[in-house]
């Protein structure tokens, strides 16, 4: 997506048109044979606001802005009526060494924490750029961040990319930009006791 949004790489030199029929393809593709899509974003002032003092201290944790959208797109998954309920699910992730024993810990308290080990049962990091679907995931990522941080600009008059627009008018694709209220609502109801005592009271 970087290089695509940018003209780089192997789409340096394309025309606006092949640009553009190449995105309308590929968006139909998703539409077709992507069963659910779940993407999510968290404003790091809104993050740094609510979390320090927190399990995930901005000023001690550095890898803890990843793990709590990890496991809300884990969360949305057991609870999404679009895939099957009885089907094993396999996770695999891009290959980061910064967050990989933070992941997999993450991971592994997640599904003990819900009884998700006999639905949830394998986990694996994969390199970039090796498989269709982690590309599909980078693409709804790289829009809905996109989104969130114009959405800013959006309030003065700015439309949504034409993109976001599309992937989000499908019915199997989501997009959330949790906000501070919205962080606290959520960590409240699933996870207090990552937040600080004073903020995980009702």
């Amino acid at each position: 997506m970087k290089e695509y949004a940018h003209s780089r790489g192997q789409f340096k030199g394309w025309a606006e048109d092949k640009r553009k029929q190449f995105i309308r393809e590929l968006v139909t593709i998703l539409h077709r044979h992507v069963r659910f899509g779940f993407e999510c974003s968290i404003p790091m002032d809104d993050w740094n606001e609510v979390m320090t003092g927190t399990f995930f201290d901005p000023n001690k944790e550095k890898r803890g802005p990843l793990m709590i959208p990890f496991r809300c797109c884990l969360d949305a998954i057991r609870f999404t009526n679009l895939l099957p309920q009885e089907e094993p699910i396999a996770c695999q992730f891009e290959w980061n060494n910064f967050i990989i024993g933070e992941a997999t810990a993450t991971f592994e308290e997640w599904t003990e924490e819900f009884g998700e080990q006999s639905r949830f049962t394998q986990f694996g990091f994969l390199q970039k750029g090796t498989v269709h679907g982690l590309e599909a995931a980078d693409l709804l990522a790289y829009e809905g961040r996109k989104e969130l941080f114009e959405g800013y600009v959006k309030e003065m008059g700015r439309p949504s990319r034409q993109l976001y627009r599309s992937l989000d008018a499908s019915t199997k694709l989501y997009f959330y930009a949790i906000n501070k209220d919205g962080l606290v609502s959520y960590l409240k109801e699933n996870y207090p006791h990552l937040l600080s005592e004073e903020e995980a009271q009702p």
